[in-house]
C-alpha cells in the first residue's frame, strides 16, 4: 500500500519499520533525509528500524527472535 506524502504526514507515525531495507538499499539515513519527513515524530525520535528479514533470515528460530524484536519495538514495557 502507498499513501502520498501529505497523509504520511497527518498520520505521523511513531515508528517506521522499513519492509524493504534488506532488498531496496533503503536504510535509516536515507529515510531520514526524505524531503518533508523531517517533522515525523518516528523520524526526530530516531525510531527507524529495518524489517524482520534484515534481522534473520535462518529458519524457524531466527523467526522467532525476529517477532521476539518486533514485540520488543513495539511493546517496550513488557519486556523490562
Amino acid at each position: 500500500m502507498q499513501i502520498s506524502l501529505e497523509e504520511l504526514i497527518a498520520r505521523d507515525p511513531d515508528l517506521i519499520l522499513l519492509g524493504d531495507a534488506l532488498w531496496g538499499g533503503v536504510t535509516v539515513e536515507s529515510v531520514k533525509a526524505r524531503a518533508g519527513w523531517e517533522g515525523l515524530t518516528a523520524v526526530q525520535d530516531e525510531q527507524i528500524f529495518p524489517s524482520m528479514t534484515t534481522w534473520s533470515a535462518g529458519p524457524a528460530p531466527g523467526w522467532w527472535t525476529a517477532w521476539r524484536g518486533l514485540a520488543r519495538l513495539l511493546h517496550p514495557d513488557l519486556f523490562d
